[in-house]
């Protein structure tokens, strides 16, 4: 089988995924923590890879893009045409609180979203969505495992980046939201639809707070984050 955006035979794909936005990532981790690897995707360069974790779990690694349209197209075809049953996302964000700092963690138990992403799948433009309370615990025991500090709570994902407003994000900032990505509302509505699990953690790359920011080669490693959604998925693998 093969969709519009994804070249892989459907045996080809493990029912656990883990989810980057930036091939170049997808492609450090395939080649860092798994063997036996065979790459499944090439289709606008959204690289894609299955292949065995360390404790000889069967896991694909592939890239969604940028923003909720390009994640939510590789997320249906994964779900719909592929049977994956669970989906981690490891990403970067935005920090809004001053307790996070560089290349903290924040495992997003919560979503909200500025876009019209809820509308035009039937919900109310403010829902918050939330991820299943099993692999949010899984996800703290895995972080705490393998040494990566993290915060857990209610992120936004964002349709824009550039934002005109320098001052918007403050009025998140009070909300008590933590920090601000480009994806995580339409992962987790598109997984509530589907019934399948869904969870995105993600590391900070840069701080609203502190004008701090890593640099694209620090975003494209990020060691922990990915340990830590390995672990996660190898309990549903």
């Amino acid at each position: 089988m093969a969709t519009a955006h994804i070249e892989a035979l459907k045996e080809d794909v493990a029912p656990v995924v883990l989810f980057f936005g930036d091939p170049k990532r997808s492609k450090n981790a395939a080649d860092k923590y798994l063997h036996d690897v065979k790459q499944i995707n090439t289709v606008r360069c959204a690289y894609g890879y299955t292949g065995y974790t360390a404790n000889n779990k069967r896991i694909t690694i592939m890239t969604h893009g940028m923003g909720q349209p390009s994640l939510g197209i590789y997320a249906y075809e994964l779900i719909k045409f592929y049977d994956v049953k669970v989906i981690v996302r490891a990403g970067t964000c935005g920090a809004y609180q001053p307790e996070l700092n560089l290349f903290d963690l924040v495992i997003a138990s919560e979503v909200v979203t500025d876009s019209n992403w809820p509308k035009l799948h039937g919900l109310s433009n403010d829902v918050v969505l939330k991820a299943d309370n099993d692999i949010v615990e899984i996800a703290k025991k895995e972080a705490d495992k393998i040494g990566v500090k993290y915060h857990e709570g209610k992120i936004l994902t964002s349709d824009v980046f550039y934002d005109q407003d320098p001052n918007a994000w403050k009025e998140y900032q009070k909300q008590g939201i933590l920090s601000v990505e480009m994806e995580t509302f339409a992962l987790y509505q598109l997984a509530q639809e589907h019934g399948v699990k869904a969870l995105s953690i993600v590391s900070v790359s840069d701080s609203f707070v502190h004008h701090q920011e890593t640099t694209h080669e620090q975003r494209s490693q990020m060691t922990k984050m990915v340990q830590t959604g390995i672990s996660i998925l190898e309990k549903y693998a």
